[in-house]
């Protein structure tokens, strides 16, 4: 992996064990390498989240400066309907409780990731 790429992978067992897999790159590119695909919207990004097989990615750019706890949690609202999506839960919008926990969730493994990286802004 290198100096190019960093990930960090958690398992959500309430969700079917599904795995959500942050990552930190300088490229797009270097993670389309990594994962051995190659992704539709180009290699320049801030932040991006998307679904590989039942795996949940949430990658953000360490040379953007968007390098931030705002991308994250833009990026985050993206993975948690792909996680809603894979496990064919439809969220209510009367009670959005099970969502605020999820995302709440995922920023605190998030941040505490990114947070390593001495660029990141929380």
């Amino acid at each position: 992996m290198g100096k190019q790429l960093r990930k960090h992978s958690i398992y959500l067992a309430q969700y079917g064990y599904l795995e959500v897999c942050f990552i930190e790159s300088k490229s797009m590119k270097s993670i389309s390498k990594h994962l051995e695909c190659e992704f539709v919207n180009g290699y320049d990004f801030d932040g991006s989240a998307f679904v590989i097989g039942r795996v949940v990615y949430v990658a953000l750019s360490t040379k953007s400066r968007y390098f931030n706890s705002s991308t994250l949690a833009h990026e985050l609202i993206h993975a948690k309907n792909f996680i809603a999506t894979l496990n064919g839960i439809e969220w209510e919008r009367s009670n959005d409780e099970g969502e605020a926990y999820l995302v709440t969730f995922l920023f605190e493994e998030g941040n505490r990731f990114y947070s390593k990286n001495k660029n990141y802004k929380r």
